[in-house]
């Protein structure tokens, strides 16, 4: 009798064991790490990148543009199974085109190619460096720029309050491509729909002090869970992913245990049966 109320759940529990042993069947590129050429290759981007950038600084435009335009053929042919996502790719590449485009207009504007080769290293970057990033550095830049907002809020200065928000957005969008490489897209989508929502309350002839202290209040939550400052994500970023073969081990433990549970449960009634047959007999 106690077999048979068990029998369900040790059927789930097989169950379970089953979809865990088959989950860890699944193809090689879904637990795929870079390898070693791969790691070159974007180790000798990020040089690349680097170069482009300090030679922007100097002035040396036409250097710079050469550096950008070996950087987009040597991007197209490198591979990034294991360093990146499909969206953080793209973001790469789509931050070279903006460089190109601002190196080869008609008129060069020295600032912007210097924060578009910024905003091109620090993505090479963070694909060589995906656990170290530099732009991780940027969390006091933007919450500098996040003190400036609020204190233009509240003092009621809209001007102000406009200029502080132009450049925590374009300090934003320096580390944008970087920070899809490394953290996906979601918390870039929820940074533009913020400045969107930002955006639209400075719009207003006069300043929209509780929308724009909510917008305060969210971007400091933003910018916390973005830059690990908070306890849950520092400790889900020291947290190692489970290993399938370590839950197959535990579960199986678990169905291990029940079975010989259940059989020391049916030898003992085996053997009271016996007992009380004999008593009953004599």
């Amino acid at each position: 009798m106690l077999f048979l109320r068990l029998r369900p759940f040790i059927w789930i529990m097989i169950g379970l064991l089953g979809f865990v042993f088959c989950s860890s069947f699944r193809p090689a590129e879904a637990f795929a790490k870079p390898q070693e050429q791969e790691l070159t290759q974007m180790s000798a981007l990020n040089k690349i990148a680097e170069t482009a950038y300090h030679l922007a600084k100097e002035g040396k435009i036409l250097e710079a543009r050469k550096q950008l335009d070996l950087l987009g053929k040597l991007a197209i042919k490198a591979r990034y199974n294991g360093i990146t996502t499909v969206e953080g790719v793209d973001a790469f590449m789509t931050s070279i085109v903006s460089a190109r485009r601002v190196f080869n207009a008609a008129q060069f504007s020295p600032d912007e190619g210097i924060i578009s080769t910024a905003r091109v290293w620090l993505a090479a970057d963070a694909l060589t460096h995906p656990k170290q990033p530099m732009w991780l550095q940027y969390y006091k830049v933007l919450t500098d720029d996040l003190l400036l907002m609020k204190k233009s809020v509240a003092e009621n200065r809209l001007e102000d309050a406009r200029k502080s928000y132009t450049q925590m957005y374009r300090d934003y969008s320096i580390i944008r491509p970087a920070v899809i490489i490394n953290r996906g897209t979601e918390l870039s989508e929820k940074a533009q729909s913020l400045f969107t929502f930002t955006h639209t309350a400075l719009a207003a002839q006069t300043l929209q002090i509780d929308r724009m202290k909510t917008a305060t209040d969210e971007f400091q939550k933003l910018w916390d869970e973005m830059f690990f400052k908070t306890d849950v994500q520092t400790s889900l970023l020291l947290t190692p992913e489970p290993h399938p073969l370590l839950w197959m081990t535990g579960i199986g433990s678990v169905i291990i245990t029940i079975l010989a549970f259940v059989g020391w449960r049916k030898y003992q009634f085996e053997r009271d049966k016996v007992t009380v047959y004999r008593s009953f007999r004599e």
